[in-house]
């Protein structure tokens, strides 16, 4: 059976390794990403709602000096889903920190740096 390609995920690889890069140059303190709900297998998918794993939640959590930004990664003709948008509200209202959807690697990055 062939693999079927994830073209989010593809995209938030790209962003972590950009990421990695990053932090070895010193212009991120630390980042990371939220297991997602898409696996295959249904135990997995239950471990993670039982550690506490929140539907919606951002890909990426990003540690800047002064802020601290989130990310949720989309296909380019990804929508976001109702969940996706009310923690970018709630995360949104805290004082420094960011929260928006990247529909592309480049995206993601432009938003880091900006």
């Amino acid at each position: 059976m062939k693999k079927r390609k994830n073209p989010e995920l593809l995209q938030q690889k790209k962003v972590a390794r950009w990421l990695r890069r990053q932090m070895i140059a010193g212009n991120i303190l630390e980042f990371t990403a939220v297991p997602k709900h898409y696996t295959p297998f249904m135990s997995q998918i239950n471990a993670n709602i039982a550690a506490g794993v929140r539907r919606g939640f951002p890909d990426l959590t990003i540690c800047l000096k002064n802020k601290l930004l989130f990310v949720e990664m989309k296909a380019a003709n990804g929508v976001v889903k109702p969940e996706q948008e009310r923690w970018r509200v709630i995360l949104n209202s805290y004082a420094g920190v960011r929260a928006t959807a990247a529909y592309s690697a480049q995206e993601a990055i432009n938003y880091i740096i900006s």
